[in-house]
């Protein structure tokens, strides 16, 4: 089994335009052939940020129905005293 590890080099001009484009963690760590800790050690030590992109499709959408919900009781359960 070989173990050798081979050092990846990274130009910081060329990730500072990738992390630019707008590409994710993942898509910069594919591109370099890095993890993605090391995607976020080279933004922190640059001074990047490295944007996050979310899908648009939700599991879930929050309704505010607060105001449709209205409850009628009615006068006649209650007796007065």
């Amino acid at each position: 089994m070989n173990t050798e590890r081979t050092q990846v080099q990274v130009t910081k001009s060329s990730f500072t335009e990738a992390v630019n484009s707008g590409l994710t963690k993942s898509e910069l760590a594919e591109k370099f052939n890095i993890s993605k800790l090391a995607v976020a050690k080279f933004a922190k030590d640059l001074g990047l940020k490295v944007t996050i992109k979310r899908k648009g499709n939700a599991k879930y959408i929050l309704v505010d129905d607060a105001e449709e919900m209205t409850t009628e009781i009615p006068v006649s359960n209650y007796s007065t005293f």
